[in-house]
């Protein structure tokens, strides 16, 4: 049972990391946000308005006249995709690697 829990911890800690690493690096726009950004014929800032924003936008975004900041479900929809779904597969491949053969 231990090994199969480190297992588990250990293949979703790297596929999470990885993952973050990926999708904060690529403009992959999975995650809810709210987009405020500038209109140079009026001159005036435009929004805020819901858009699909990646992590990249959010993350680099922030300090020009361009701001981007992820809602709720964005972050909901960031903690599935960085934590949940790798949990899954490290508890997929961990039980796999740990499973007992039949007639062993």
């Amino acid at each position: 049972m231990g090994k199969r829990i480190a297992i588990t911890l250990v293949v979703a800690i790297v596929l999470g990391g990885g993952l973050w690493a990926l999708l904060s690096n690529a403009h992959v726009g999975i995650f809810p946000c709210e987009k405020t950004s500038y209109d140079f014929q009026t001159k005036r800032m435009v929004g805020p308005k819901s858009a699909m924003c990646s992590l990249l936008d959010i993350r680099h975004n922030s300090t020009g006249e361009d701001k981007s900041h992820l809602t709720v479900v964005g972050y909901l929809v960031e903690g599935v995709v960085v934590g949940v779904i790798p949990l899954v597969i490290g508890f997929l491949v961990g039980t796999a690697l740990t499973r007992k053969k039949a007639g062993a």
